[in-house]
């Protein structure tokens, strides 16, 4: 079953977070996950209104899912991304 995961992100520096950005798709890639939505328009339509980078990527399933976040290459990515962003993530399964 597919799993995906949901990303909120409150950015503070946009220059800091590209660096952390731009090599997150090939780790994505090495675990079967390609991006669904990354950082496009949003638009509020019920409850509070969100206004950071919202990203989902889908993976073939959950233990990719968990794979590629537990993984020592994004893990060290976390950590360059933790300066610049204040992040939620979360994994979801679909149906």
């Amino acid at each position: 079953m597919k799993a995906y995961i949901l990303a909120r992100a409150a950015i503070s520096d946009a220059n800091g977070y590209a660096t952390y950005s731009a090599d997150v798709p090939e780790v994505v890639r090495r675990f079967g996950g390609r991006f669904l939505a990354r950082g496009g328009r949003t638009v509020g339509l019920e409850g509070a209104v969100f206004e950071g980078r919202v990203v989902i990527i889908e993976f073939p399933d959950m233990a990719a899912a968990e794979g590629f976040y537990n993984s020592q290459e994004y893990q060290i990515l976390k950590k360059r991304r933790a300066p610049f962003s204040s992040v939620e993530l979360i994994a979801v399964e679909g149906v």
